[in-house]
């Protein structure tokens, strides 16, 4: 348990599909902030955004961010050791939580979603909700996105199908390729 005080937290800024890849944003944060009695409450020691690709995946995302957080904690700790008064306050309306998302949640709006917001999402979220295994034409398959094109497939957005090229999910404005 962390006591209030002059503790430092090294925070990686969660992103749960919620924030990163349902609401569609491709840029993270990382902070470093005092630890108080509340949860991601204590002042601000430093701040900075990161930008994530299209497509990442939670493990480059959250490499990336770690890189940046890690740079951060090493300057706030060269600052605090040479007497730097750095810390600013908290405005936690900035920064909303996300929401606890569940597995069993179903997030795709096959018919308004762009092309790219569904690829991010499904590269986004692999391994942690499968949203493919349960599709019409999946039958189980471990499915990964791999790609994405802009070639109307003529089947049901949100269906699972093969040709020559291999696997796809068909999507209203184009195809998302999987291996």
């Amino acid at each position: 348990k962390a006591t209030p005080g002059r503790s430092l937290k090294f925070a990686v800024q969660k992103h749960a599909a919620t924030r990163l890849h349902d609401d569609f944003r491709l840029e993270l944060g990382a902070t470093v902030h005092e630890i108080d009695c509340g949860q991601d409450t204590g002042r601000i020691l430093r701040q900075q955004p990161v930008q994530i690709p299209l497509g990442a995946d939670i493990q480059l995302a959250m490499r990336l961010v770690t890189e940046v957080g890690a740079r951060l904690m090493a300057d706030v700790a060269d600052d605090l050791a040479a007497g730097r008064r750095i810390a600013t306050a908290h405005d936690p309306a900035a920064w909303p939580k996300a929401r606890i998302v569940r597995r069993s949640e179903r997030f795709i709006d096959w018919k308004s979603w762009t092309l790219e917001r569904t690829y991010h999402f499904l590269c986004g979220t692999l391994g942690w909700v499968d949203h493919l295994r349960d599709l019409p034409g999946a039958n189980g398959k471990d499915l990964v996105p791999i790609g994405f094109l802009r070639e109307i497939s003529g089947h049901a957005p949100g269906t699972i199908h093969a040709d020559p090229a291999g696997w796809f999910v068909a999507h209203h404005e184009g195809v998302i390729r999987l291996r």
